[in-house]
């Protein structure tokens, strides 16, 4: 069959787009929404049906579709060159948008582009792999992440990512020599870091008894895998500080938190930690072309640009396309004007509060858990049991009253766009409550 002919087969994309996570035996196309349009925090499918997307696209849309601003910038760089390869050449838009993303920063000081979030972590492992190979600690080359983070779906990426370990199994072998450290089970945010608590002593004499094997911690600091799970603050402080006594390197994966998602430009800066390399990507230009980067400060640089070797091997085509930069910078612009005042986090903060107030009479919800623009409706496994697929249902059936939510472990996880206005939280409460009540 010729490529004409096949594209008039009804079957040609059911048969032939592999979707991500997709049955490869099954259509998968018949439980996707054919969206056609979208305009600010809607989207509007082919039949003609309006869907409110509460979770940003895939948790990057963060300013809305149809943005002019972003869009105009787009449509200027295109006027003047589409493509500049960082290989041979440099363009002032992204010279520009290296400085932007510094801007953001405390003590960063070079910016390596990436086409992804995925890509952002295989760079922060080469980064401290070499790091310390260059300082000739060559055994130094042990990665620690935490149990149940989730950081992309690339070799580097999918070994450190806990809950991909059943299905990264048959994929083996991955990067060597990452060990996970155990979040604390229960409450996340009352361990009790001292001699009670065993499992946190047995982290501590992990780390110093292996410290000389040890390259540094990649930290995913809320773990939006379980819904939005901030990591014990006693046992991170412990770990931050082991780290710093024994000069492990600390990288955050800033890519679903960063760009104001928790109200701040990057979490991180909530809590008492200076990372030595921070991963973006998703908000960086609010999901208008692919785009990521990789920070790193001058203790890093100073160590490689000593070293007989200078450079990092790390590139790809389209890493810090001219395109991706120009609308990126456009939306840094945005969001720093936006977050000159509380208007649009007083908003998401008070949905959060009259939401968790209108389901808290529903048998089988705990309560509404709130970081910003993260938020989780979380069920409650002490007196009902869900597991992942039955969270799916409940998500497939509120996509089929028009509002568009995530199904994570431990219930609905929700990223607003930050341009939702008052009367559009309320139509997204009245959506919920209209379904937990009712169901």
């Amino acid at each position: 069959m010729n490529t004409v002919n096949l594209r008039k087969s009804s079957n040609f994309y059911q048969e032939h787009i592999l979707y991500p996570y997709g049955d490869v035996s099954k259509n998968n196309i018949d439980s996707r929404l054919n969206i056609k349009s979208g305009d600010g925090i809607w989207l509007i499918s082919k039949d003609d049906r309006k869907y409110i997307d509460a979770i940003s696209g895939l948790w990057n849309v963060s300013l809305g579709y149809k943005n002019k601003r972003i869009e105009n910038s787009i449509k200027k760089q295109i006027d003047e060159i589409s493509f500049c390869s960082l290989f041979d050449h440099t363009n002032d838009i992204i010279i520009k948008n290296s400085n932007k993303i510094l801007s953001l920063h405390n003590n960063m000081n070079k910016v390596c582009y990436t086409c992804s979030g995925s890509e952002s972590i295989e760079l922060a492992i080469k980064l401290m792999r070499k790091y310390w190979d260059d300082m000739g600690f060559l055994n130094k080359k042990t990665i620690l992440s935490f149990s149940h983070s989730y950081h992309g779906t690339s070799y580097g990426a999918l070994t450190i990512s806990h809950d991909e370990d059943d299905f990264f199994n048959q994929y083996k072998p991955g990067i060597e020599a990452v060990e996970k450290i155990d979040i604390c089970r229960g409450d996340y945010n009352n361990c009790r870091f001292n001699s009670e608590c065993n499992y946190c002593q047995k982290i501590e004499k992990f780390i110093c008894d292996k410290n000389n094997l040890i390259a540094g911690i990649i930290i995913e600091p809320i773990i939006l895998s379980m819904g939005v799970k901030d990591i014990c603050k006693k046992l991170l402080n412990k770990i931050i500080e082991l780290c710093n006594y024994y000069d492990l390197l600390i990288s955050v994966d800033e890519v679903a938190t960063g760009f104001y998602r928790t109200g701040v430009p990057f979490y991180y800066q909530k809590l008492n930690i200076f990372p030595d390399i921070i991963c973006m990507s998703k908000g960086i230009n609010s999901g208008y072309l692919p785009l990521g980067a990789v920070c790193f400060n001058k203790k890093i640089e100073d160590v490689i640009a000593d070293s007989i070797n200078k450079c990092i091997v790390h590139g790809s085509t389209q890493g810090g396309n001219v395109l991706s930069c120009a609308a990126s910078n456009t939306a840094i612009d945005i969001y720093n004007e936006m977050f000159n005042d509380d208007t649009s986090l007083n908003l998401v903060n008070n949905f959060s509060i009259e939401l968790n107030e209108k389901l808290k009479d529903i048998s089988y919800i705990d309560k509404v858990v709130s970081r910003g623009f993260l938020i989780c409706i979380e069920f409650s496994n002490n007196k009902f049991y869900f597991n992942l697929n039955d969270v799916l249902k409940i998500r497939d059936s509120l996509k089929k009253s028009g509002l568009i939510v995530y199904g994570c472990n431990d219930g609905i996880l929700m990223l607003p766009m930050f341009i939702t206005n008052k009367d559009e939280y309320n139509l997204i409460i009245s959506k919920l409550v209209e379904y937990f009540h009712y169901n």
